[in-house]
């Protein structure tokens, strides 16, 4: 009995060894990320910094 248990544990083990580097793979692609800009005071508006990212970035 001690024996079966034993081989279970060790098969869920490598099944949770073998799952994990997907998981990376996989999850890393959904993870937020930031960006930080910084700029001169006054050397730009709200508004042309959304334009900016607007044409420039996201085009």
């Amino acid at each position: 009995m001690y024996a079966a248990a034993f081989g279970a544990t060790i098969i869920i083990l490598d099944i949770l060894a073998g799952v994990k580097p997907l998981e990376r793979r996989f999850l890393a692609v959904q993870q937020q990320r930031s960006i930080h800009v910084l700029v001169d005071p006054g050397s730009m508006s709200l508004d042309g910094c959304t334009e900016f990212w607007a044409t420039e970035v996201c085009a």
